[in-house]
């Protein structure tokens, strides 16, 4: 049975946040502001909640170290908008952080239940490595081998957590499944707006850019919202997570 949001603080959350998003996509789908720095605030107010309630968590010894592993995940999640945000610089750096926190996403899925056997995910994330490997030697690219990595993360990810969610049925887990396949809908809309970077530009490819743009932030938004609900959980998780 999936559990109901009963905390006032985290209630508040699920109700605010995703009306004054849902009004600044609106507003930004009608200007042309850049509006870089609102979208990173924005994303900021997730980083801080999720900070507060692993925090309250921590003292409280709940869930102490899954806790930790989602404010790790999200301060690197904060690195890596930062680059692709603000600074526009689609460095390795920036691949790299994101690389991370999906691993340490993925750790927080196998902590989160004794169900999931953990053997999966070191052979999980050993064949994603060999594989980036491989690109890495093909390509002679390590950002090629970056960009391998990070998908091939996001979608184990998504994976393990439909499994999770299987297995447990908690609303955590729900959560998590939620905010990777909207995870999954934004960088799909991201490697559509860059259409060019391997198709000749014609209108149709112009159009599609556009619109991938347009909806980048529809998915990653709610994708980060509905991971940083996923740190809310029962006293149950305690002796499983330690």
């Amino acid at each position: 049975m999936i559990k109901k949001l009963s905390n006032p603080f985290v209630l508040l959350y699920f109700l605010i946040l995703p009306l004054i998003y849902t009004t600044y996509i609106i507003v930004d789908f009608k200007t042309n502001y850049d509006s870089s720095s609102i979208k990173y605030s924005l994303l900021m107010v997730i980083i801080v909640y999720v900070f507060i309630v692993g925090l309250i968590n921590i003292i409280k010894k709940k869930n102490r170290l899954i806790c930790l592993l989602y404010i790790l995940a999200f301060i690197l999640t904060a690195i890596s908008d930062y680059y692709l945000l603000i600074k526009d610089d689609y460095s390795p750096l920036s691949l790299t952080t994101f690389n991370l926190a999906h691993i340490l996403y993925a750790v927080i899925i196998y902590l989160s239940s004794k169900l999931m056997n953990k053997k999966w995910l070191i052979i999980g994330k050993s064949l994603i490595l060999v594989i980036g490997l491989i690109v890495l030697i093909i390509t002679k690219e390590i950002f090629n081998m970056l960009i391998c990595t990070y998908a091939l993360n996001l979608l184990n990810n998504m994976i393990d957590s439909l499994i999770l969610f299987i297995k447990t049925k908690e609303g955590f887990a729900l959560f998590l499944l939620i905010g990777f396949i909207l995870f999954i809908g934004c960088d799909i809309c991201v490697a559509l707006s860059n259409l060019d970077l391997f198709l000749d530009e014609t209108k149709s490819i112009y159009d599609i850019e556009l619109l991938a743009e347009c909806i980048i932030w529809i998915f990653y938004g709610p994708s980060q919202f509905f991971i940083s609900l996923s740190i809310n959980r029962g006293d149950n998780n305690e002796k499983e997570s330690v």
